[in-house]
């Protein structure tokens, strides 16, 4: 099990996103704080500047971005490995990670070209995405003010390409726990303390996950719901006493276990085997099972918790609640009234 006192923070956004600068500025936040920071850079760029570059046919990009995933993952393990066995004080050990896994899907063309490279490596996406604690997506300019998008010695998208992965790289991420949008609104120095706040306030456990919960009337069958607009997981919470919850996450054919801690923001990923040995030690109360489908509408990240029969919609207390017609690009919830519970 992963140390309690290791905070895994993920760092991601199409290009020109301004990922550089704010993870220059979080680090020296965190250093300041008194905090043990281990930082990953972004792999893509470290192979790039050393003349290893994505061009060419489709099979050298796969083969690139093999390369990618295969050195970011060694990396990660490397980082992680060494945290847990790190004596440190009482104060957190923090991961942080510009890019990771789930980044490389955003440079493919199909989910099918993504898990051929997860495959080969022998990893699972679904646990990949889960691995983490906390997900920043910072959307490119390219996205919102493509007047401001630059190119660089490294970047060489043009404003549809980078758009376009900008979107990908939102898709990758999307049905992780602790995913928060960022866009590019005010100046670089806003976009840099809008992320400090909500890394120290995750780290310290401040209001990080209250929640607006509304309860839906009625529910349509999600006739636009498919892999390229939001995701479907269903999750299966096991009950067992001493206030012990093993919760079983599924996406398609991808699954995950996951040790709750009801009294913290920090959760457990479990291996099938740690997961049954606590399961089988222990007497089980109960279990539920629950439907969640997650979506973007706005830059915002929403979640549709389907239990039984009710039916909630879930979205950070700080937001407000989408308003949300029908669309040729989204038809999720059509507007109707909202009861609050």
């Amino acid at each position: 099990m992963v140390n309690k006192n290791i905070f895994k923070i993920v760092l991601t956004g199409g290009p020109c996103a301004g990922k550089t600068t704010v993870f220059n500025k979080l680090i020296d936040y965190l250093v300041n704080k008194g905090y043990y920071v281990i930082t990953n850079p972004e792999t893509a760029t470290e192979l790039i500047k050393n003349k290893i570059i994505p061009s060419g046919s489709k099979a050298q990009v796969m083969l690139f971005q093999d390369l990618v995933l295969k050195k970011q993952y060694n990396k990660e393990c490397v980082s992680e490995t060494y945290a847990k066995n790190l004596n440190f004080n009482d104060k957190p050990i923090i991961i942080l990670y510009d890019r990771a896994i789930m980044d490389n899907r955003a440079y493919l063309e199909s989910d099918e070209d993504f898990e051929y490279i997860l495959k080969n490596n022998n990893l699972n996406g679904f646990e990949m995405l889960n691995k983490y604690d906390l997900v920043i997506d910072l959307i490119s300019t390219a996205s919102l003010m493509p007047e401001k998008y630059e190119l660089d010695n490294v970047r060489f998208e043009t404003v549809e390409e980078a758009k376009k992965i900008d979107e990908k790289t939102t898709m990758a991420w999307l049905g992780h726990s602790n995913m928060k949008i960022i866009t590019p609104k005010g100046s670089i120095d806003d976009k840099c303390d809008t992320v400090i706040k909500l890394v120290d306030n995750y780290i310290n456990g401040y209001s990080f996950n209250k929640k607006q919960i509304k309860r839906l009337e009625s529910f349509y069958d999600l006739p636009d719901y498919n892999d390229n607009n939001s995701k479907k997981i269903i999750v299966s919470n096991i009950y067992l006493k001493n206030d012990i919850i093993i919760q079983k996450r599924q996406l398609r054919d991808n699954y995950i276990y996951i040790l709750i801690n009801s009294n913290s923001n920090h959760n457990v990923l479990l291996s099938y085997e740690q997961a049954f040995s606590i399961i089988n030690s222990n007497d089980i109360l109960y279990n539920e099972r629950q439907e969640e489908i997650y979506f973007i509408y706005d830059s915002i990240v929403y979640k549709v918790v389907i239990d039984k029969d009710k039916i909630y919609l879930e979205y950070d207390e700080n937001l407000s609640m989408p308003n949300i017609y029908d669309s040729k690009d989204s038809v999720f919830i059509k507007k109707r009234k909202y009861d609050s519970i």
